[in-house]
């Protein structure tokens, strides 16, 4: 029922509208009521949202490819070197808290150091082996981070995680 109502809400139908899948139109609409005027959705959504320290952050990104239909000839800050595509670089809890868009060839630990100054305090930040670099564990280190990343295989003396 829950997941009904989001998708209602976040596609703007009408009740009647939902998918049969979720339930009868009437339940949802009810339902959305009762727990609004509880207080349901707000103790959900300000939990959600809520800005408590994080205990463990993730660090990772991926790439995003553009269809070249899309620009028919346009220069755009996507097309680069290795074509039409940027990398989305992301931190989370449980939820995204920082994001960066930038151009598909550049690397994991640049794209980290750009986030740095505004990474939330936390205890531990977990990533993989394309945020290993000196620059990147000190910065963590002295924000008090303690950085878990395993060391990239040409690391003549790995730096022990975990």
């Amino acid at each position: 029922v829950i997941i009904g109502i989001i998708h209602v809400i976040r596609n703007g139908l009408r009740w009647r509208d939902a998918p049969r899948v979720y339930g009868p139109h009437k339940t949802l609409s009810n339902r959305f009521v009762r727990g609004s005027k509880m207080g349901v959705f707000d103790r959900i959504f300000s939990r959600l949202t809520s800005r408590e320290q994080p205990g463990t952050l993730m660090i990772d990104s991926t790439h995003l490819k553009a269809a070249a239909s899309l620009l028919k000839g346009d220069t755009s800050p996507l097309y680069r070197q290795g074509g039409l595509n940027s990398k989305l670089h992301a931190v989370c809890d449980a939820r995204p808290l920082v994001m960066l868009l930038t151009p598909g060839q550049m690397s994991d630990h640049k794209g980290a150091r750009m986030m740095l100054p505004a990474l939330p305090k936390a205890e531990i930040l977990i990533g993989d082996r394309g945020y290993d670099s000196n620059f990147f564990r000190h910065a963590l280190k002295q924000k008090g981070i303690k950085p878990c990343i395993p060391s990239t295989r040409i690391r003549r003396k790995p730096v022990p995680y975990g």
